[in-house]
């Protein structure tokens, strides 16, 4: 039986599921063939394809195995519109945009929230013959493990496993069993009482959250991310940018991943080769490629070609570095073109710069 696409009752095929996926694989793969601008895309993608396995996540479980050839279609996909190589951290598109990352979620991650996030609103669910139907179903699964008349209190140890417990593997396990086992991969714990459902879970610094249960998916994507980026920033190279970055929790540095504006699509591709420390200097290319041992500068001959000396040291390039920084000035003044009495005389020499660098850089 179909509901709403997703395959209810007992015996239920997975095809519903496997077809999901395989078709949101082709759409990714069409969407990155097509005209639209690299933001569009990763804006499609967000709103149109992702969502489509968000219900059939909340009503079956979805393994991750049957996940894997869609999770690889994304990592793909945000390489390319990125213009990243294939070596690059796989780790860039689910960091959160604090750390310069895209802000997504592992599709398994996602399933499993989301399957978290349906067991809790049933349980808290205002309509009395859904919640009482849902403790019914998770008494029977109680009563089957040996629990005689079950509280709350053996509920909540139910649902809430340790990290360490080894839980047992099922062809089709009940729903409640799934639930416990997205439960123990997302180290978090369910809370019952009469009125009152919680999940504790804590976060990457190791500071633990009381969820109610409209705030489950939120919260819990948002600590993924976070992880993701944590991860992404102890990584030597790549993730040397997205230490620094992780300074802004605003995220004011990658505004420009939404709208791409004042951004050519060259510029959008060299930003994140260069976040990502993957443009084709001499250092990087090293590292890449092992036989490779030339990391003197093409051009100055004198020291290591990485992207900080080639953006901000190189001498003979200097000019261009000095006209790079006062057309930066130029848009800066030309965005607020009412400044202060006390401003107006930089405004007046960032205006000359711009025309007419320095004799001393220029030299």
């Amino acid at each position: 039986v179909l509901y709403l696409g997703a395959p209810l009752g007992f015996g239920a095929p997975r095809a519903e599921i496997v077809q999901a996926c395989t078709s949101l694989t082709r759409d990714i793969n069409l969407l990155k063939s097509c005209l639209l601008a690299p933001w569009q895309k990763l804006d499609a993608l967000r709103s149109f394809l992702l969502p489509r396995l968000d219900y059939l996540c909340r009503a079956r479980r979805v393994s991750k195995a049957t996940l894997i050839p869609a999770a690889s279609a994304v990592t793909s996909f945000c390489r390319d519109v990125c213009g990243l190589p294939e070596f690059s951290s796989s780790r860039f598109p689910f960091a959160p945009r604090s750390a310069g990352g895209l802000c997504l979620v592992h599709l398994a991650t996602n399933a499993a929230i989301l399957r978290v996030a349906q067991a809790c609103r049933m349980l808290a669910s205002s309509d009395p013959c859904v919640a009482g139907t849902a403790r019914h179903r998770l008494d029977v699964e109680l009563l089957a493990s040996g629990v005689r008349a079950p509280t709350d209190h053996d509920r909540s140890s139910y649902l809430s496993p340790s990290p360490s417990d080894q839980l047992p593997r099922r062809n089709s396990p009940p729903f409640w069993h799934d639930v416990r086992r997205c439960l123990h991969d997302l180290q978090a714990h369910i809370t019952l009482s009469d009125s009152l459902i919680t999940v504790s879970v804590r976060d990457p610094d190791g500071t633990m959250h009381m969820l109610a249960p409209r705030a489950i998916v939120s919260k819990l994507r948002e600590f993924a991310r976070r992880a993701e980026g944590e991860a992404l920033a102890m990584q030597p190279a790549q993730g040397r940018v997205s230490r620094c970055l992780s300074t802004d929790r605003h995220a004011t540095h990658s505004h420009y991943q939404t709208t791409g504006l004042g951004l050519s699509f060259a510029a959008w591709r060299f930003v994140h080769q260069a976040r990502l420390d993957v443009l084709p200097v001499n250092v990087a290319a090293s590292r890449s490629f092992p036989g490779r041992r030339v990391t003197a500068c093409r051009v100055c001959r004198v020291e290591a070609e990485t992207v900080c000396h080639v953006m901000a040291h190189c001498r003979p390039m200097l000019s261009a570095i000095a006209m790079r920084h006062h057309t930066v000035l130029g848009r800066l003044v030309a965005d607020f073109p009412q400044l202060p009495a006390p401003l107006s005389h930089w405004a007046a020499w960032s205006r000359r710069s711009v025309a007419r660098p320095s004799s001393r850089t220029s030299s």
